[in-house]
């Protein structure tokens, strides 16, 4: 989210500009919110009924369905910083707080699937106080932790920005003309390069690289291209460092 923006004539500009465009939300602070994200094919939905069995439930308050057969679940911001962290609750369940962004409804995934709201009339609520002491209290100190490698989401900001904005340099990949590698190189590029978290660097593919290519990768197709990247033994961060 390079440019995020709450002002209503350059958003009015974006939407003239580009009709057809997804809509990307930039969360924390500033937005006033942060969302927990589950995603199933990583096994999120069940992580998410063991934390309700455990701890008791989300409690109700504005929640998407996203376009990968995921879930959306906005809380309102407590005050204090909650990190963007990838696994913090467990597989599948990521948390986007500062530094971190959602894709929104009726943005349209690569699935061919539109993300919705449950209840586009619900409000966003606090959090309940389990689901706090998880993402806020449980983080590491920012003081003493290192700052470790850039893949996780809400680690150094630059990394992700300088990601996002090379993506956008990259030609797009072409069936019949090293389509395949192109796109391969872009996942690596992100998460090597860079050092992004395979989840990251899937967010960018779709929402920088993969409405450019022509045809456009399936989920699965583009999925498979950042884990194959992530198994790669290329160096972490080769590209932070150019």
């Amino acid at each position: 989210m390079l440019q995020a923006s709450t002002d209503r004539g350059v958003i009015l500009t974006w939407w003239r500009s580009a009709p057809q465009a997804n809509i990307g939300i930039a969360l924390g602070k500033h937005a006033g919110a942060f969302v927990v994200d589950v995603d199933p094919a990583a096994g999120g939905d069940r992580t998410l009924v063991e934390l309700v069995r455990l701890h008791g439930p989300l409690g109700k308050t504005l929640h998407a369905f996203t376009g990968s057969g995921g879930d959306h679940w906005w809380f309102r911001w407590p005050g204090v910083h909650v990190p963007s962290v990838t696994g913090r609750l467990g597989p599948g369940v990521d948390v986007r707080g500062d530094g971190g962004y959602v894709v929104a409804p009726p943005s349209l995934h690569v699935s061919g699937t539109r993300y919705a709201w449950e209840d586009p009339s619900a409000e966003v609520q606090p959090a309940p106080r389990w689901l706090l002491e998880r993402v806020v209290t449980s983080a590491p100190s920012r003081r003493s932790k290192p700052e470790g490698r850039p893949g996780e989401l809400g680690a150094p900001a630059d990394a992700h920005r300088r990601a996002a904005a090379y993506l956008e340099t990259l030609p797009p990949a072409v069936q019949g003309q090293g389509g395949s590698r192109a796109t391969f190189l872009a996942a690596l590029h992100l998460v090597k390069g860079f050092g992004l978290s395979p989840q990251a660097a899937l967010a960018l593919l779709e929402q920088l690289y993969n409405p450019r290519c022509q045809p456009p990768w399936s989920a699965k197709e583009l999925h498979h291209k950042v884990a194959s990247a992530e198994r790669s033994q290329a160096p972490v961060g080769y590209l932070l460092r150019a």
